[in-house]
């Protein structure tokens, strides 16, 4: 989606890539699908926002999580590089609830590991994969939009506003 203000970022999309160019940086959002990167973003996360090493029998799961999601298409995940460096990562999970008068679809998206490293943040680079992830929601139908946040931000679940516009 095409920002009107000209001093926006210009956006350039290809198939699994989306770039942000903007003065002195570019910033890439790129589909994972690949069994060990997930694996690799996961556990980061887990470690970096969780603050525990995770234990071999969930990353176990977590890996049939992904081998059945990402073949289902009901999870997608991309990496953001900066300047060609990875340094954050997101997902979105789909599912579906009994269509309602503010959710006619029935269709939802849950928002989850939104991340980024340390010395990459403030750098727009959570909003940009925020916003992919939005997108890819409203471009499926999704009524409800999820997102999960870390107990910094009380760890509630939040309702992105106007997912159906």
């Amino acid at each position: 989606m095409a920002d009107k203000n000209p001093d926006a970022p210009a956006i350039i999309e290809e198939d699994r890539i989306v770039r942000y160019s903007q003065p002195d940086k570019m910033i890439e959002l790129k589909r994972i699908t690949a069994l060990p990167t997930l694996m690799h973003w996961r556990a980061e996360v887990i470690r970096n926002v969780s603050g525990v090493e995770p234990h071999p029998r969930m990353l176990v799961a977590n890996r049939q999580y992904y081998r059945k999601h990402i073949a289902d298409d009901t999870h997608l995940a991309f990496v953001a590089e900066y300047d060609g460096v990875e340094c954050g990562c997101g997902a979105v999970c789909f599912t579906e609830e009994l269509p309602s008068p503010n959710n006619p679809t029935g269709r939802c998206a849950y928002l989850m590991n939104i991340y980024v490293r340390e010395l990459f943040r403030n750098k727009s680079i959570a909003h940009h994969i925020i916003t992919r992830l939005v997108d890819e929601a409203r471009g499926r139908g999704c009524g409800k939009i999820y997102l999960e946040t870390t107990s910094d931000e009380g760890g509630k679940c939040k309702i992105v506003p106007d997912a159906r516009t």
